[in-house]
């Protein structure tokens, strides 16, 4: 889902969670939409380049590879929830995380999404070593 869909969605559930939540809001956004920076992590890692127009374009086409979009796995997932016990953050950031993953999923099982994303980095690790060399 592009970035722009992401950062609109957010800040609308953002303006109408103000009211109940106040500042805390700001975790929400922060947790529904600079989850993405990991795409960019991705990629700077990879080609070990911080040119953000390319890393954006090179999502824009269909790959063959199972990228590890960390903040993305049911890893961090579980760490956030049980960060959460211990500061309510990390709740507003987990909760400002559930919709961004919910529009994510919409868009993959909708077939618009032509990248594989690794939904756990277990998974990732196992693909990496059934890849032939």
């Amino acid at each position: 889902m592009f970035p722009r869909t992401h950062f609109i969605t957010t800040l609308i559930l953002s303006i109408a969670l103000y009211p109940l939540f106040k500042l805390n809001v700001l975790w929400f956004f922060l947790g529904g939409f600079l989850i993405d920076f990991d795409h960019y992590l991705y990629y700077v890692l990879k080609y070990k380049t911080l040119n953000f127009t390319k890393a954006y374009n090179y999502y824009l086409k269909k790959q063959d590879e199972l990228f590890l979009m960390i903040f993305h796995t049911i890893e961090v997932w579980i760490l956030l929830i049980i960060l959460s016990f211990y500061s309510e953050i990390f709740v507003f950031i987990f909760i400002g995380l559930v919709p961004h993953l919910i529009m994510d999923y919409i868009e993959m099982i909708s077939g618009k999404d032509l990248n594989q994303r690794a939904d756990s980095i277990i998974q990732w690790l196992i693909h990496l070593q059934t890849q032939p060399d």
